[in-house]
């Protein structure tokens, strides 16, 4: 009985009726899934999201490459700023370890926040979120691989929440979501978590929250015991990668 996996605690959801033309009947079970999921976890892991692993394998390589191999000028370089600060808008760019703050305590990881770009801007200076996204210059290929990623995940949010549409029998309405989310104001969080065997570390990469927006992806490496969810009734459960399910959402 040794070779016995336990249960998986959430989910396991197949989108690919919504990414990949499905058939009614297909897309209607996805959708109850989806709702089934949301409302009594409101975590799920996802599969047949249409992401390759020839793009998600080079997003976490790269992502790694600049957190543990940029100089720190390379980070200074593309610190957040205040608004009118340069380029600072007040959101984009580099956090230093300890900058993010949850619950009154600060976290333990390093991250380059992106935003979806404002076409129109008057700046610089420029006002709260209305500056460019700043891009690490090491690795040098780490943009242009982002920026393809972020593309596809905008396709795969986009299922997401047509899938929403059809589980609560909108009608003519299913698209409601699709529509209202459609040019949404994204923000796309690249983030490094060193190591907590330190004495002044309490324990804790990013302290208890919930999400804002929709919907959150996460696109995780394969450490265990790094994300947990808590539960209805208030536990805490480990909500480890998952092989072959690239991305895990949760809904907010």
């Amino acid at each position: 009985m040794g070779n016995v996996k336990a249960p998986l605690p959430f989910p396991v959801i197949d989108i690919s009726p919504f990414t990949n033309n499905g058939t009614a009947p297909h897309r209607e079970r996805c959708a109850k899934e989806i709702a089934s999921a949301c409302i009594d976890h409101g975590f799920f892991y996802v599969v047949g999201h249409g992401i390759p692993a020839s793009i998600i394998d080079p997003v976490l390589g790269l992502a790694r490459c600049f957190f543990l191999e940029s100089t720190d000028d390379d980070k200074e370089t593309i610190t957040r700023k205040n608004p009118g600060d340069g380029n600072g808008d007040g959101a984009r760019g580099y956090q230093r370890i300890g900058d993010n703050v949850t619950g009154g305590r600060r976290d333990w990881h390093e991250a380059v926040d992106f935003y979806a770009e404002v076409p129109d801007t008057s700046g610089p200076p420029y006002e709260l979120l209305k500056g460019p996204n700043l891009w690490p210059r090491h690795p040098p290929e780490l943009r242009k691989t982002l920026e393809e990623y972020i593309g596809l995940v905008k396709d795969v949010g986009q299922a997401i929440v047509k899938a929403m549409g059809v589980a609560l029998e909108l009608g003519d309405d299913e698209d409601i979501f699709v529509s209202n989310t459609f040019n949404s104001f994204w923000v796309m969080r690249m983030i490094g978590y060193p190591g907590l065997d330190r004495d002044d570390v309490d324990g804790f990469s990013c302290g208890e929250h919930s999400d804002y927006g929709c919907i959150t992806l996460l696109l995780a490496d394969s450490t265990k015991g790094a994300l947990q969810v808590q539960t209805k009734s208030g536990d805490w459960v480990d909500a480890n990668p998952l092989e072959g399910a690239s991305l895990s959402t949760s809904a907010t």
